[in-house]
């Protein structure tokens, strides 16, 4: 919940949230994660791909569109 967090912390906070998302995911042993990100400005999709595109355990990942999200999340596939 960033609903208390001043604005200038928000996407720090965020990412941070999705970090602890995919560790998760991965420990569980999941085969799979879809991230909802919004749409917004992209400052959120942005940074959450440059951090997949590093990461060892995710295999791949794509922004494509989902009838209840439409652009505004993307699945990634671990390993």
């Amino acid at each position: 919940n960033t609903s208390k967090v001043p604005p200038q912390d928000a996407l720090f906070v965020q990412l941070e949230e999705f970090e602890k998302a995919l560790d998760k995911a991965i420990a569980a042993g999941k085969l799979e994660l879809r991230v909802i990100h919004g749409l917004g400005k992209g400052k959120l999709k942005t940074e959450i791909h440059k951090i997949l595109q590093k990461h060892p355990h995710v295999r791949s990942f794509e922004n494509s569109y989902h009838c209840r999200y439409g652009f505004g999340s993307t699945l990634i596939l671990l390993q």
